[in-house]
């Protein structure tokens, strides 16, 4: 396995990250001048129509990094002209790195004799339980400290309103927190795959592709 992945990070996953990196952190800067424009002149229209200009303007820019980040490594003949303004191009580039990374691993597959789909699934399933993800937020620090937080505010309101009130308002914000909590993971699980745009072609979950497709290739033969 850790052959594997270290050939993938060498061999096949060989795009700049720019074009990723790009993206996301510009959809934070986005949406947050979002927020501030409308709230400081409250014409959230102007400030959605700037919202979605902007939104278009960043992707075709990590679109464009990226598309010649691959005909760079490709050697492909394309140019920026063609890149930008032919749709069909764009597609054929893609096309075109989605097959370099297929001959990749199958030729990593016969040359290390896994043309077996049984020794293809142990390596699939090694790979799934990897958490190749970045945590920059700890959930049992943030769980601490909302516990220290919401003593001190239950507090408070016993000694404002009185314990019976203070169960009212408190379960009553159990059940907002709640609604709110449920509202915002369905809104990440839905728009995780656009936030994550230009990882397509690289990363663990592409690896995994990769493999299913290897296997697929093998069972159909």
């Amino acid at each position: 396995m850790e052959k594997l992945i270290e050939k993938y990070k060498k061999e096949c996953d060989i795009l700049s990250k720019l074009a990723s990196r790009l993206w996301k952190s510009g959809q934070l800067f986005i949406v947050i001048g979002y927020l501030y424009y409308g709230f400081k002149t409250l014409n959230y229209i102007m400030a959605f129509i700037l919202l979605i200009i902007f939104g278009w303007v960043l992707y075709k820019v990590c679109e464009c990094i990226e598309l010649m980040d691959i005909i760079k490594k490709l050697n492909l003949k394309y140019k920026l002209k063609e890149v930008l303004f032919n749709s069909k191009v764009r597609d054929e580039v893609y096309k075109s790195y989605d097959d370099f990374q297929k001959s990749w691993i199958t030729k990593y597959c016969k040359k290390n004799k896994l043309n077996n789909i049984e020794k293809l699934k142990i390596l699939s399933e090694e790979l799934d339980k990897r958490d190749s993800s970045i945590k920059y937020i700890n959930p049992v620090i943030i769980g601490a400290l909302s516990i220290v937080i919401w003593e001190a505010i239950i507090q408070e309101l016993v000694n404002a309103v009185g314990l019976i009130y203070t169960i009212i308002i408190a379960m009553f914000l159990v059940i907002v927190i709640s609604i709110l909590t449920g509202w915002w993971n369905k809104e990440w699980k839905e728009h995780k795959e656009f936030f994550k745009s230009f990882d397509v072609f690289s990363g663990k979950e592409r690896l995994m592709q990769l493999l299913v497709y290897r296997m697929l290739k093998i069972k159909n033969r």
